[in-house]
């Protein structure tokens, strides 16, 4: 006779030791068992007749079309910890036609993850539903575990690609991935997290712990709705732990005219979400608000926008900014990030607002960004750095270490009356016109005027701060780096004299605060005896190795000198006239120059940590050699 304790063991594996595989191709039958590739089912109506158990796979025939909607229900699926899939099996993807509505829809369920998919709609004009939707609303406070969503394409719904929600107090999904999905073409949005929000009773959050990575939102222009925010690319919200990594988010938000949103990738009411390594351009509004490149929105707690990239989008690059009826704005950090003429109708590169007379929104940190801004003829409001003018009660804003460059007479800081901000360690430089700041009803065309008027860039009774070229490389033509990553930029790292280096304050030790580790292109935050302005942090070269030529490179002498940060050729005259290319990892072309000596130095100090390939002469003889800087 069996123990009880071996007998409630064997019911608790019972469905995963019985979990089957259902295979669906269009060239099955529904009559079919569907539980082989050679008795496939043929329909999504099939399937539709089906409870799928925990451990269940559901397979698609890559390369096949299937017309239909799929609907999960509690049936399906359901445990937190035994999972149910969908995906495709054979070459390819499979494509789930979905018409005019949903391509998968799930309602209270759980343990589901879909991968390796194509969720196509009928268009925007036709189509009348979301891409892929997931909702709950159990009642209870409930924590759904066990989502994850990879290698999905939405395209050509009438309303939003990819939105996951609750509403019923802060029930919600925990520990949920999204990866590598691609949503372009949708009318509404791009990529949507929501939940309940109980204004003026906030406890809890719906959802916890959600990671949003390798995603691409583009293209979804949003509606003219003025009671609606429409046409975001990547927008967590009602959140408690997440991250928004390595994602780009572009030409969003063309048809909104509701003031406040959309934008590239931002956050509202949530807390300890960290967005790095993204890059978000040309999103757009034809609001006088917003079409903006990143931002820490209403009721945003302990985030960090850290390591981006934005540019040329209508609003703000970089907004951090407080809602009507929020929760406490609080305590979150703007640093290392890139940004290259954002605010092309609203806002400026850097913006706080504050909306609400008695919300609060209270301690923002920015700090080691680089920022360059010319004119916008759409734009006479422009900066730098702005406070907009609103809702007063903003407090401890703390600006430090950051490259403000300006062209045009733009201002490099605008804070009203009413406003402050505590400024230390910038650089500041007016390229090609006057310097100007204003700043609570005054302007100021010297930093000396204003740090005497106002007693920014002091810190005790040492000046700080620099008006001075910082020397940055490419300046205004960072250009768009996608599909590559935010650290192949070669704009705006600091060159060999730049002001910037070494000029920068100690945070840690001036103020107590605790920095990243690493700056926007990945290399220590201390590289040199101090640390340098801007979200580049320059260093010299500690390792720089050229392993022996093979080949026909043997001829040749190549060779590092670290202390120099030079890399030198030394040749017998075989290579005198021919061309030297040098390229990044990814094939981008660094540095390219003519061997017109026996021996050439060439300059390395500005080359980051990296693996580069040198390229010498017409017949291409080819070169590894590794950088690390310190």
């Amino acid at each position: 006779m069996l123990k009880l304790t071996t007998v409630l063991l064997l019911l608790l594996g019972y469905h995963h030791s019985f979990a089957t595989n259902y295979y669906v191709s269009i060239t099955g039958s529904d009559s079919n068992n569907g539980t082989s590739t050679s008795t496939p089912w043929q329909t999504i109506s099939k399937v539709n007749t089906v409870n799928f158990s925990p451990g269940d796979n559901l397979y698609f025939k890559g390369g096949e079309t299937f017309p239909g909607n799929i609907y999960l229900s509690s049936s399906d699926g359901n445990s937190a910890t035994i999972i149910f899939t969908i995906s495709s099996y054979g070459t390819g993807r499979a494509t789930i036609n979905a018409g005019n509505s949903y391509g998968i829809s799930a309602y209270n369920t759980q343990g589901i993850r879909i991968e390796n998919l194509i969720l196509n709609g009928s268009g925007m004009s036709t189509n009348t539903q979301d891409g892929l939707s997931f909702y709950a609303d159990l009642a209870g406070n409930v924590k759904l575990k066990g989502l994850s969503f990879d290698n999905i394409e939405v395209r050509n719904f009438g309303k939003t690609g990819v939105k996951i929600g609750s509403w019923n107090g802060n029930t919600g999904y925990e520990n949920m991935t999204l990866n590598n999905l691609v949503v372009y073409d949708n009318l509404w949005d791009g990529i949507l997290v929501y939940g309940f929000i109980g204004y003026n009773n906030y406890v809890g959050y719906p959802h916890k712990n959600v990671t949003i990575t390798n995603c691409v939102s583009y293209n979804n222009p949003g509606i003219a709705d003025p009671n609606a925010i429409r046409g975001n690319g990547i927008v967590l919200s009602n959140t408690d732990g997440g991250l928004i990594q390595n994602c780009k988010a572009y030409n969003n938000g063309a048809n909104n005219v509701h003031c406040g949103g959309p934008g590239g990738i931002w956050v509202y009411d949530a807390k300890g979400i960290i967005i790095q390594y993204n890059e978000s351009y040309s999103n757009h509004s034809t609001s006088t608000c917003d079409g903006l490149g990143f931002d820490l929105d209403g009721g945003s707690i302990n985030c960090i926008m850290q390591y981006n990239y934005s540019h040329d989008n209508d609003g703000g690059g970089f907004l951090m900014g407080q809602m009507a009826n929020g929760r406490p704005w609080k305590n979150n950090i703007c640093r290392y990030n890139v940004s290259q003429n954002d605010g092309r109708h609203n806002a400026a590169a850097i913006t706080l607002f504050k909306e609400g007379a008695t919300t609060v929104m209270d301690s923002c940190f920015v700090y080691n960004n680089t920022v360059y801004i010319t004119p916008a003829a759409n734009n006479n409001s422009e900066a730098a750095f702005k406070i907009t003018t609103w809702y007063t009660g903003i407090t401890n804003v703390k600006v430090y270490n950051n490259i403000f460059v300006t062209t045009g007479g733009v201002p490099l800081v605008d804070v009203p009356s009413g406003y402050s901000g505590y400024f230390a360690g910038n650089l500041y430089w007016s390229s090609g016109s006057t310097f100007l700041i204003k700043y609570q009803g005054a302007n100021y065309n010297s930093l000396s005027a204003w740090r005497t008027a106002t007693n920014n860039e002091m810190v005790g009774s040492t000046a700080t701060g620099i008006t001075a070229d910082p020397l940055l490389t490419s300046i205004g033509a960072g250009g768009t780096l996608n599909p590559n990553p935010t650290n192949t930029l070669t704009a705006y790292q600091l060159q060999t004299g730049s002001a910037a280096i070494d000029s920068g304050l100690n945070l840690a030790s001036t103020f107590g605060m605790s920095i990243g580790a690493n700056d926007y292109w990945g290399d220590p935050t201390l590289s040199g005896s101090n640390y340098d302005i801007g979200a580049d942090e320059t260093g010299s070269i500690t390792n720089f190795n050229a392993p022996t030529p093979a080949g026909n490179l043997l001829a040749s002498n190549i060779y590092p000198n670290p202390v120099q940060q030079q890399l030198h050729i030394k040749d017998d005259q075989q290579l005198i006239g021919s061309v030297y290319t040098i390229y990044d990892n990814i094939g981008r072309m660094i540095l390219s120059g003519r061997i017109d000596a026996e021996n050439i130095a060439i300059d390395m100090s500005n080359f980051k940590t990296g693996v580069y390939l040198l390229r010498l002469g017409d017949n291409h003889l080819t070169q590894t050699f590794k950088v690390i800087k310190e």
